[in-house]
């Protein structure tokens, strides 16, 4: 089980962050590669992974390539659309979480039956108390949104979420 890697923030214990989720800069990467390539670190120390270049900046990507740069990779990925009370639990299991949320810096995710626009950053902690989360996104490391904005932005995708992990890993 990989619940070693969540801690509680000392400083403040009601912080629970996920340790050691690398952040990559989006720079001319798109959110969704981005997003995917620094969960993919998180698993894996100093990975050097490959993708197509005409990937980088696209503003559509599709679950299916999502897939396929994942899988050839050695890891899985999925879909699915949950809540804000799945959030918290798949956090404290020791995953990241990609989440779509509605902004101004959108992207195309391509499901086989429907389009996702949407802006993709990585969730690895919380704190309930305080009511924020906290995320990596585009050129913005360790970014701290409260949840009545991360809620209502994420909502827009129908609470879309993609989860990455290797492929030796039961989730």
């Amino acid at each position: 089980c990989s619940c070693s890697r969540l801690r509680l923030d000392m400083n403040n214990p009601r912080d629970h962050r996920i340790e050691n989720v690398p952040f990559i800069a989006q720079n001319n990467l798109n959110c969704g590669i981005q997003s995917i390539l620094i969960v993919m670190g998180y698993w894996r120390n100093n990975p050097t992974f490959s993708f197509d270049t005409k990937l980088k900046n696209s503003e559509n990507l599709s679950l299916k390539t999502l897939k396929q740069l994942a899988k050839s990779n050695g890891f899985n990925v999925q879909l699915s659309f949950s809540s804000p009370r799945n959030l918290a639990d798949i956090i404290d299991s020791g995953l990241p979480v990609i989440a779509v949320i509605d902004n101004a810096d959108s992207i195309n995710l391509f499901t086989e039956d429907k389009k996702i626009k949407g802006h993709a950053l990585v969730v690895f902690g919380y704190n309930d108390q305080d009511k924020k989360v906290f995320v990596h996104t585009g050129n913005s490391p360790q970014l701290t949104i409260p949840y009545s904005i991360f809620f209502e932005q994420w909502s827009s995708s129908g609470f879309a979420s993609v989860l990455i992990w290797p492929e030796d890993f039961s989730i």
